[in-house]
């Protein structure tokens, strides 16, 4: 058995220990969604309802221990962000500049299994991110759950994975901004703008969401999972994630002009 069989075996110990029962993991079945209105191949449904399970998962456990607002973070200033580094617990994240913003990535020959461990364990409050953050870890979830096999070269060549992560993934071939009318299928990773004079005045959480579509309701709408407050009680359909969007452009003038 070698060492990072090891590690992995021992990473393992660990989430079973501290993940709880499956039940309390939302799946697209407990939360009554469909992955499709329409007739999909049997094969092409059964890959999306997987990957939707999948980003279910990751985001509950994000968002469990999310701690967006941590002591220290402040508004932009200067038109630079005022946020600090990303951080995740258990020593198997580092971070690295995407265009000039940083994210987070399993380090270099450290199993991603493990990685994704500490995002399941982490205690409350213990994780800081974003929602691009956060869809990129999103990401890797999903190539831990398809590609098991190349997961060893996930890092190797990190120029190249930051693009693969950020651009052309799996079912969508570029995250985009949505419009009425898009074919957005279960499994695809959009972004959800905020108001477009958000960015003069604000950053973060209300400029944008990026969010996956995780499958339809009972009313025929999509349901999107993201990062953030506005998820811990579940998926939110494109109107109510703009709602919460609009509010916070809202509460953002107010600091600015009352």
């Amino acid at each position: 058995m070698n060492k990072l069989t090891v590690i992995t075996f021992i990473c393992l110990i660990k989430v079973m220990a501290a993940t709880g029962t499956p039940s309390e993991v939302p799946t697209i079945e407990s939360l009554g969604l469909r992955v499709s209105l329409v007739a999909q191949p049997a094969d092409e449904q059964a890959i999306r309802a997987r990957a939707a399970n999948t980003i279910l998962e990751i985001y509950h456990h994000l968002n469990r221990a999310e701690n967006f607002l941590k002591e220290g973070n402040k508004p932009r200033i200067e038109g630079k962000l005022g946020y600090l580094p990303p951080t995740i617990p258990g020593g198997n994240w580092e971070v690295f500049m995407l265009n000039g913003f940083p994210i987070l990535l399993p380090k270099r020959d450290h199993s991603t299994f493990c990685a994704l461990s500490d995002i399941k364990t982490a205690l409350a409050g213990t994780i800081y991110t974003e929602c691009f953050g956060a869809l990129i870890i999103a990401k890797i979830s999903l190539s831990d759950c398809f590609y098991t096999d190349s997961l060893k070269d996930i890092c190797k060549n990190i120029e190249t994975t930051r693009v693969k992560l950020t651009v052309d993934y799996l079912f969508c071939e570029e995250e985009h901004t949505f419009k009425a009318g898009d074919s957005v299928k279960t499994g695809d990773s959009v972004c959800l703008p905020g108001h477009e004079r958000y960015a003069t005045i604000g950053t973060g959480p209300y400029q944008g969401e990026n969010v996956f579509m995780i499958g339809f309701g009972e009313d025929g709408l999509r349901r999107y999972i993201g990062f953030g407050e506005n998820f811990k009680t579940g998926p939110k359909t494109a109107k109510e994630i703009h709602q919460n969007l609009a509010e916070g452009y809202t509460s953002e003038l107010k600091k600015q002009y009352l």
